[in-house]
Formats: structure tokens, sequence, C-alpha cells
């Protein structure tokens, strides 16, 4: 008989209040790392749900069971899982509170996580997925790249399209007029390489204009969300502009397809783009990764305002290499981001304040740069394909292969778990010795300063003794993060 897995949490770090800028009532902000024992688990969507907490979705590796989704109330804590033979790589909620996920099928859940439909189309699901204002959803193809499917509310294909010149459809969202707007890659038409290409259709899928965004060399897209004046924000990783081997690259585009302005954002080193939103403010939130800033890839977050200038960044991370971020803004004081954690095999969820702060938060200096973006308006293309009808598959309606939900539902503080080491002298004036209980320790060590800086990393080799030093840096209370073998530990040191 084959045991569940069960979904272990461990808090990263302590839960923090902090006053938010121009606010009188304390908000809360945590970091914290979930685990399934038993497999190694990856992230792949994320975001809040109203007001009343997140959800996570990943994949498991080398499991009977393919995908997982974790739903939390707004502490952090889990208010239930379900796990899936099939692989699910998006989720997005739905009106009524639930979620509808894509991926290798296409599953609705109600808000209580049991499932309500679950389709394949062509063999396949879809990539990304949304919910229409009929009720019903638009998606991307995951078997045929190039095409867009409509669906009604309980899954019936009600039309297919195919795009010439789109090698891959990232993204599709429903337009004002009630169209579509289509965001993928081509590297038929445009600038070099590949561009962004952004297809304008009606509500049938007819379309209406197209126009293909980016430089000489490869700039891809990734994401986009819609702004109050009926325009979208386009985001990409670039190789044509910015000032490292790749930079976030943003578009801020009108309802017509013309480029507002253009940016881009990162450091000297690898910075790749992997989500968009736009504030109700108008503002906009980003969502990528770094290696800019570190020695591994670090979560990373930018936030802008509505003309596109830079107010503020923010890392995250920094237990293992963390290689997409999905960052969603909870309400006016507060965002929430989400990332995958290698080598730990954790995915980790982040509550900050409204300037992307926790107590374990590290900032990052981010370099802004304009890019220069060529726009192309191909001719002689033929657009649409056919309309097709999809193969529709009802694989597993009742009950979609679930496993029972996980038995831990709450947070497994660090007080309540072995003690992995202890730090001492406490205080000190500048070395701390580190006494680890597992002689074989395999932990990374953070040092962590008053605001929450990251100001020391490093592995741990193998043996029960090792020493910190903190000389040249201010007096003050200090953390020490260690995380090893699945546990996290953080002990408080005075510096004199």
């Amino acid at each position: 008989m084959r045991s569940n897995p069960t979904l272990s949490l461990l808090l990263a770090g302590t839960l923090a209040a902090m006053l938010s800028p121009g606010s009188s009532q304390a908000q809360n902000t945590f970091e914290r790392l979930y685990s399934f024992t038993g497999t190694n688990i990856g992230l792949r969507d994320a975001g809040p749900i109203g007001n009343n907490g997140f959800f996570l979705c990943g994949i498991a590796f080398a499991q009977p069971w393919r995908s997982f989704v974790v739903r939390a109330a707004n502490n952090g804590d889990t208010l239930w899982t379900r796990r899936f033979s099939a692989q699910h790589y998006r989720a997005r909620p739905t009106n009524d509170g639930g979620l509808i996920m894509s991926g290798t099928q296409v599953t609705r859940l109600a808000a209580d996580g049991l499932p309500m439909w679950s389709k394949t189309y062509n063999g396949g699901g879809a990539g990304t997925i949304h919910q229409t204002s009929d009720g019903g959803y638009i998606m991307t193809g995951f078997n045929m790249t190039n095409s867009i499917l409509k669906v009604d509310a309980a899954g019936t294909p009600q039309w297919q399209r195919f795009y010439d010149h789109l090698s891959s459809a990232t993204e599709v969202r429903q337009t004002n007029d009630g169209g579509y707007m289509i965001l993928g890659g081509t590297t038929t038409v445009g600038a070099g390489g590949v561009d962004l290409l952004l297809i304008k259709t009606d509500a049938q899928g007819e379309v209406q204009w197209f126009r293909t965004y980016g430089g000489p060399d490869s700039d891809s897209p990734v994401d986009m969300d819609r702004t109050a004046d009926g325009g979208f924000v386009l985001l990409g990783s670039s190789n044509s502009f910015g000032a490292g081997s790749m930079d976030l690259y943003v578009l801020r585009i009108a309802a017509n397809g013309q480029v507002l302005w253009s940016q881009t954002f990162g450091g000297t080193d690898q910075d790749d783009a992997t989500s968009v939103h736009v504030l109700p403010d108008g503002g906009i939130l980003l969502g990528g990764s770094t290696m800019s800033w570190g020695e591994t890839y670090r979560q990373y977050v930018v936030k802008l305002a509505p003309t596109g200038g830079y107010q503020w960044s923010r890392t995250y991370g920094g237990f293992g290499d963390s290689q997409r971020t999905v960052a969603r803004p909870i309400d006016a004081n507060a965002y929430m981001v989400a990332g995958p954690v290698s080598g730990q095999n954790f995915v980790q969820l982040t509550r900050t304040d409204g300037l992307g702060m926790t107590a374990c938060a590290d900032t990052a200096a981010t370099i802004v740069g304009t890019a220069t973006t060529i726009t192309t308006t191909p001719t002689g293309a033929s657009f649409p394909g056919s309309p097709s009808d999809a193969t529709v598959t009802d694989d597993f309606i009742q009950g979609c292969n679930i496993m029972d939900p996980c038995i831990t539902t709450g947070v497994v503080e660090p007080s309540t778990a072995p003690r992995l080491f202890q730090a001492h002298p406490n205080p000190t004036q500048s070395l701390v010795q580190l006494s680890f209980t597992d002689a074989a320790t395999h932990a990374l060590v953070e040092v962590l300063d008053p605001r929450g800086a990251v100001v020391q990393q490093r592995a741990l080799a193998n043996g029960p003794l090792h020493t910190l030093d903190l000389a040249g840096n201010a007096p003050g209370l200090y953390s020490i993060r260690v995380v090893s073998r699945g546990a996290v530990q953080v002990e408080r040191v005075v510096l004199e």
C-alpha cells in the first residue's frame, strides 16, 4: 500500500508586523516554504484569490501524481491540497472562487478544490487560460501552439483558430470590445531573431491587426496584462536591449498597438522575465529571476509607476536557485511573491508590505534602460487559418484521480522542529560559532542585517562546527538563517 505524501510547511524567517506606508495599521508579512515529503516539486503558477488567501500550482517529479494545487489562507496556512495524475502548468481564479487549470489537461475546480470537469483538446490541454465575460474560457493551444481555442462554461469547444507566423502563443486576453489580444513569438517576421508578435482579433478570432516588437537579436514573449484604458503592458526577455546578457523587457501598448514607451530592467548578468500585473492605480508589478545580485538565481520583483518610471525592486529567496517568480498584488498595501526553490525542493510564498519589504527581504539595485523598440506591420500574411473543431476527451470527470488532502494543515514553527544548530557567543563582537547536531550538514547559511538584507551567504561543508565573521558590520540584531535537508532554523545574534 502506497503511503500518501504529506505536505510540510516551514517558516523561513519570522512572521513580521510592519507598518505600511501611509497607514496606521500593522501589515503582516511572511516568507514560507512548502514541500511534499517523498518527492521533488516545482512551482508553475500562483496568485491571490480575491481577499481570501492564495493558491500555488506546480508539478511533482517521479510520482504517480504529476501536479498539485495548494490553497492557503491569508496567513499562509493551508486550507486544502489536491493532487492530479495530469500535469498542470497554469491556474487562474474563476468568478465563483474556484480555479481553472491548464496543462496536459484542462481541469475546473470548485472553491473547495473538488473537480467539476476535466478535458483534453487535440490530444492535449492548454497553455494559458482565462475566464471570459460570458463565463466560458479562452486558451492558447498546448499541442497546437499557434492556435487559440474558445470553450463555453462546461468546457465544450465553440471555435478554434490557427495563425501564420505565430510560432507559439504565450498569452491571450479578452479586450474591452469583446475581442481578444494574443501575445506570442515569431521568427518569420519582425526585426530579427525572435520577436514579440501581438495579434488583435474580433470575438470570433478573426484578425483585425497585428504588430511585431523587438530588436536585432532575440526578444522572447513572456506575459501581458490589460490597462484601464484598453491598452496592454507586454513583458518579454530581451537579448537586444539592456545592461546584461538578458534583461526584463517591458512595453506599454495603446489599444491600437502603438508603443507608448518601452524599457529594460536588470543587471549585468542573466535576468529573466516571468510575470507582469497592472495594479489598480495603473502601476506595474514585474516578476522575474536574477543572477545579477547573488551567486544563484533569486526571485526578482520590480515596481513601476504608470508612466514606466522605476520605483523600487527587491530580491527574495537565497535558499537555492529560483528561476520562476510570480508577483501579484494582494491589496493597496501588500504583494505576494512566489517561486520554486530548486536544490532544496521547496515552493516559497512571500507576503510583503506596500514597498515589497519583509523581515527577510533583500534589496536589489536595478539598472534601468530605454529600449529602442522596432515596430513592424508585416504584410502578405494569411491570418487566420481555417476554424477547426477540437477533439474533446473527458478524462477524469469523477475525481480527476485526486489523492487525499495533505495531513499537515498548519505551519510548523522553527521552535517546534528539531534544532539544527546553536549560535554562540551571543552577544558577540565579531565571531559566531555554529554548532550543528548533525555533522553531515549540507547546509546553506545566510546572515541578514537588522533591515533584512543578506550580508553574508555561503554553503557549509560537512562538519559539526563552523565559524561566521561579522566584523565590519554595524552593531545591531542579526538573523542567522540555516537551510539543511528540508529544515529551516533562524537564530538571532546581537552584534556589539
